[in-house]
């Protein structure tokens, strides 16, 4: 009888769950996510299920999504952003390909992104207060040529 051992590195349960957490946030919120291989290969299969079962979207799955994040943010990125580029599409939404050995161990580099072109928007708030900011200092410069 074949035994299956789930993939971990050697922190420990609860540190494997934060660094899946924290991989899993990092590359819905950037779409691209570069890293050591052997994280690559811990993260896909779990990116996989998680917008397979986003897909059904039902509340039920929701929560479930919301469990495995606590980050409302994040969830409202997958369900606004992601699923509507992948709805066609049953499995295979990321790739990777191998990156050069990393200079101070030589680990082996990684670089994970989405098989089709996802847009997430960006918060509206901090560029709408960036270009506040422009305007008054290009305000400011005008009266000052004035004057």
């Amino acid at each position: 009888m074949q035994k299956f051992i789930k993939k971990r590195f050697r922190f420990g349960k609860d540190a494997n769950k934060m660094l899946e957490r924290k991989l899993l946030k990092n590359f819905i919120l950037n779409g691209k996510l570069v890293t050591t291989e052997k994280k690559i290969k811990f993260i896909k299969p779990v990116i996989e299920k998680t917008i397979s079962l986003a897909k059904k979207n039902t509340n039920s799955t929701k929560n479930q999504i919301l469990k495995k994040f606590a980050d409302k943010k994040t969830i409202n990125i997958i369900f606004n952003n992601i699923l509507p580029v992948f709805k066609d599409r049953k499995s295979g939404f990321v790739k990777y390909h191998r990156l050069s050995n990393r200079l101070s161990d030589g680990s082996i580099m990684s670089k994970m992104e989405w098989i089709e072109p996802v847009v997430i928007e960006k918060n509206k708030k901090k560029q709408e207060n960036i270009k506040n900011k422009i305007k008054s200092k290009d305000k400011k410069e005008l009266k000052s040529k004035e004057k």
